[in-house]
């Protein structure tokens, strides 16, 4: 069980990473201006069981891990920030490829429900800032008289909840 003193300091901390800008948010905001606000939904549903997935893993030793193998952290960062810098080069593509806004609209618009739920997942996981984020984040709200794993579990499940 969390420690209930602990928590509304989690709770103030929790919310303001959620209003930090990052590529999370520039997700959202740009599906639910292309889509509207299923789309919305439905990537912040994507970046929801990302969180979850994250939460897993620092659960279960990727923080004590990433402890232990500096160049893990690294190899994160790395993939991480490919993977951001292909994004942003797709958009700049796009942008100077067409002449008006509607071609961009045209490709958001085209996608599945599974693209863009699956779309906010990678979007997410492959912040490294995120997963970082996790692993060095949520033990800190830890005491050592409960399940470390459950402590972890709770405070990553309210922590991907919140945005």
């Amino acid at each position: 069980m969390i420690d209930v003193n602990i928590l509304p300091v989690f709770l103030i901390a929790s919310f303001f990473l959620v209003i930090s800008p990052g590529p999370d948010l520039l997700l959202v905001s740009t599906y639910s201006s292309a889509r509207g606000m299923k789309a919305g939904i439905l990537v912040s549903l994507g970046i929801f069981l990302s969180g979850l997935f994250q939460t897993t893993l620092v659960a279960f030793g990727l923080g004590k891990l990433m402890q232990e193998l500096p160049p893990l952290v690294i190899l994160i960062k790395v993939v991480g920030a490919l993977y951001l810098s292909w994004l942003g080069l797709k958009l700049i593509k796009a942008w100077f490829y067409s002449q008006n806004i509607g071609s961009v609209d045209i490709e958001i618009s085209q996608r599945t429900t599974k693209d863009v739920v699956a779309q906010g997942l990678l979007n997410n996981l492959l912040n490294p800032k995120a997963l970082i984020f996790f692993s060095l984040f949520l033990p800190q709200f830890t005491h050592h008289e409960s399940s470390l794993i459950g402590q972890i579990m709770t405070l990553g499940v309210l922590l991907s909840y919140l945005p």
